[in-house]
């Protein structure tokens, strides 16, 4: 009965798509239990609870990580199937169920289980969700409407880390679990429920995308995409930011103290990219409204190129800065980028499964990357040689991107 009011009442509202962006904020928001900045939170408990070495939690989160990754495409495809709305409830109904799991945990064993929930629940369903989503309510305002979607990330990213803290000194951290998976049942799955719709067409919303009928029609298929001349150049460079900086970020500590500064340095160089990262993903939006995407995307990593210039060669704290503020507006602008390419190029029928695929290389990126740069310190015995190997694969990758144009389909 509500929820009938609720769709009489919005039938006539044309700012409908706004609901849908601030749903999917919320959506990108609740993934939090999976992500890392969230989890790395009790690394310490987990150690000592289950009496595990770092490396060993370490071992378990890769490789978890890695699994759930190989699993996103299946998971798009039933969005596909099954559409949002059914596939963000069931998601978001799983992912609360792993946190209650969380706080009763017997043994490390059912820890990689536990892991492998969180990630593909987490870090990659509850992210994929908004990201199809979104495209099937805008065609116009479509890349400020998905950069609008990536504040959620942020927000988390920035809000439930000292959230966290401030719960562990008051419980101890299963019952903490116990929250986050309250949380999600009490407030996130009935706003799903109540006000969540796959397309305009669902509550009569006509006029609220202009061109749906066109786009879905002209939708390409997973077969004829991967086929098509530029997917896998695009495909190679949305997993290189997610390489290089989940590699970098992992050895950060290790890269600044090469460079004889504390560990202070790498966690205000964090602190500052995430800054920086906010109000570029607003202008990412805007101009993305009017120029090219691969171009943007292209320019992106050219930048990307001369921050990591920066970090190799330098060792003071002002050139540290430029770094962090160039990587943060990068990062701003490859978020809002790597969201609108699909869409884009590939229309709406099949989004979800393609984008699946590419959120799966993506996840393989950023499972190589830390493995990748302390291989290489450990060859090579310093970070500024295989620094320089990130701005090659970068430089590979501003390449794909500029002559990969949107596609015609034959």
């Amino acid at each position: 009965m509500i929820r009938s009011r609720i769709h009489e009442a919005y039938k006539k509202n044309t700012r409908y798509p706004w609901v849908i962006v601030a749903l999917s904020v919320l959506t990108v928001f609740f993934s939090g239990p999976g992500q890392t900045y969230f989890i790395s939170g009790f690394t310490e408990h987990f150690i000592e609870s289950f009496n595990l070495s770092r490396t060993t939690v370490s071992v378990y989160y890769s490789g978890a990580t890695l699994c759930a990754g190989l699993l996103l495409m299946l998971i798009g495809r039933q969005i596909d199937r099954w559409g949002h709305r059914r596939m963000t409830l069931i998601i978001g109904s799983l992912l609360g169920v792993t946190c209650f799991a969380m706080g009763v945990l017997p043994s490390a064993m059912l820890l990689i289980l536990a892991f492998f929930c969180l990630r593909l629940f987490g870090q990659g369903s509850m992210v994929l969700l908004p990201s199809t989503l979104v495209p099937n309510w805008f065609t116009r305002k479509r890349a400020m409407a998905l950069s609008l979607v990536t504040l959620g990330g942020v927000v988390g990213s920035v809000v439930i880390p000292p959230i966290n803290t401030y719960l562990l000194s008051l419980m101890p951290w299963r019952r903490i679990w116990f929250v986050w998976g309250g949380l999600l049942c009490i407030i996130f799955i009935p706003l799903i429920y109540l006000f969540l719709y796959d397309k305009p067409a669902n509550v009569e919303q006509e006029n609220a995308v202009t061109t749906q009928e066109s786009d879905d029609r002209d939708g390409w298929t997973l077969k004829e995409t991967v086929v098509s001349g530029g997917f896998w150049r695009m495909a190679f460079s949305q997993s290189i930011p997610a390489l290089v900086g989940t590699g970098l970020y992992f050895h950060l500590v290790s890269i600044m103290a090469s460079k004889a500064l504390g560990p202070e340095v790498a966690a205000m160089t964090l602190s500052v990219i995430g800054l920086c990262s906010f109000p570029a993903t607003f202008i990412a939006g805007m101009v993305l409204e009017k120029v090219k995407v691969h171009h943007i995307y292209g320019v992106s990593f050219i930048i990307q190129c001369i921050a990591l210039y920066v970090l190799a060669t330098t060792k003071t704290m002002g050139m540290i800065i430029l770094y962090a503020i160039m990587t943060g507006a990068v990062t701003g602008f490859q978020n809002v980028c790597r969201r609108l390419i699909w869409p884009e190029y590939y229309g709406r029928k099949h989004l979800s499964t393609i984008s699946g695929l590419t959120m799966t290389l993506l996840v393989i990126g950023s499972a190589i990357g830390p493995m990748m740069i302390g291989a290489g310190y450990e060859r090579i015995g310093n970070y500024e040689q295989v620094t320089y190997m990130m701005i090659g694969l970068t430089a590979i990758a501003a390449l794909f991107s500029i002559v990969s144009p949107k596609p015609k389909k034959k």
